[in-house]
């Protein structure tokens, strides 16, 4: 069984550079245990972004975000 599976992020800046950017994510995991067994999925949807930043030298962009509470 194939059990590839697919993430998009999309990201729109904003018009002034102070302003968080507009990020929406969806992403779909495929997981199985160390011993093969469990296979199972996972889905991340309704991404809220709280934080852009950089690290290392600026040569890494890191999103935090969380989902927002229903």
């Amino acid at each position: 069984m194939d059990r590839v599976r697919d993430w998009v992020l999309r990201l729109r800046p904003t018009a002034a550079e102070s302003d968080m950017p507009s990020a929406h994510l969806v992403a779909r995991i495929a997981m199985v245990r160390t011993d093969g067994t469990a296979m199972h999925d996972h889905a991340i949807s309704n991404f809220g972004l709280t934080n852009v930043a950089t690290e290392d030298n600026n040569t890494t962009t890191v999103f935090r975000g969380q989902r927002p509470s229903q």
